[in-house]
C-alpha cells in the first residue's frame, strides 16, 4: 500500500496542530471553524470538504507546514462520489 492509501486526515490534523503547539480551539478558529466541527475532522467523524482544503492551504503557507493537498482532495472527491451514489440509490443521509 502506498502512503496515499494509508492517509489519515484526522491524524494529519492532529500532528500538524501539535507541531505548532495549538489547542483544538485555536486551530479551529484559525481555520474558520468552531471547535466542535474541527474536533469532528480530527476524530475522522467528519470528512474533509473543499472549504477545509482551502483553509489548510492558507494555514500551511502561514505556518510553513506541508499540506498533503493531493491526499486530502482525493478524500473530498471520494466523499462527493459517495454522496452522489447514495442520492442516486434513493438513500440520503
Amino acid at each position: 500500500m502506498s502512503n496515499e492509501e494509508n492517509f489519515n486526515f484526522g491524524e494529519f490534523l492532529y500532528k500538524a496542530r501539535r507541531k505548532i503547539y495549538l489547542s483544538q480551539k485555536t486551530m479551529a478558529e484559525r481555520l474558520g471553524y468552531v471547535q466542535s466541527t474541527y474536533c469532528s475532522f480530527e476524530n475522522n467523524s467528519r470528512q474533509p470538504t473543499d472549504r477545509i482544503v482551502a483553509a489548510l492551504i492558507e494555514f500551511g503557507k502561514a505556518h510553513k507546514i506541508r499540506i498533503p493537498v493531493t491526499n486530502i482532495r482525493k478524500l473530498v472527491k471520494e466523499r462527493k462520489e459517495n454522496v452522489s451514489t447514495n442520492e442516486a440509490s434513493g438513500w440520503v443521509y
